[in-house]
């Protein structure tokens, strides 16, 4: 699918960049699960919301650098060195931010009133956030147009 003027098709860009994200978000997703598993062996279950803080902010750097050098790599915003850079994970710290504390308080619901483990929690609150994390990170870290 290819327009007249030779560039990709908005649905080809989108399903490419789209799957990029997903495995960098992937990527993320399964470091915030395995510091939540490592915190809970070595913290315990009292220390969950600290736990789960510690997790998203490390994963959402991990998932913001490989978008940054791999998923948007040829597109939209990259200016600004090493303080552009800085703005970027920052803008995407905050793009997740309402992500992780509905991820995080589907997480605490889903263990308090249904004694799901908190690691198949935090699956169905990174599964709900995905599609609007896509968006609003393209858009609003990269400039990208979709």
């Amino acid at each position: 699918m290819i327009n007249q003027d030779g560039s990709s098709s908005f649905i080809v860009r989108n399903l490419i960049r789209g799957f990029k994200f997903v495995v960098a978000g992937g990527s993320g997703f399964l470091a915030a699960e395995l510091i939540l598993f490592l915190g809970l062996r070595l913290a315990g279950i009292s220390y969950l919301i600290e736990i789960n803080i510690i997790a998203a902010i490390l994963s959402v750097t991990l998932g913001f650098f490989i978008n940054e050098y791999w998923t948007s790599r040829n597109e939209g915003n990259h200016d600004g060195g090493n303080m552009g850079l800085a703005v970027r994970l920052v803008k995407f710290q905050m793009t997740y931010a309402l992500g992780n504390v509905v991820s995080i308080l589907t997480q605490l619901f889903l263990f308090y009133v249904f004694q799901v483990s908190p690691l198949i929690g935090n699956i169905f609150g990174a599964a709900a956030a995905l599609p609007v994390n896509y968006v609003i990170s393209m858009v609003l870290v990269w400039r990208i147009k979709l």
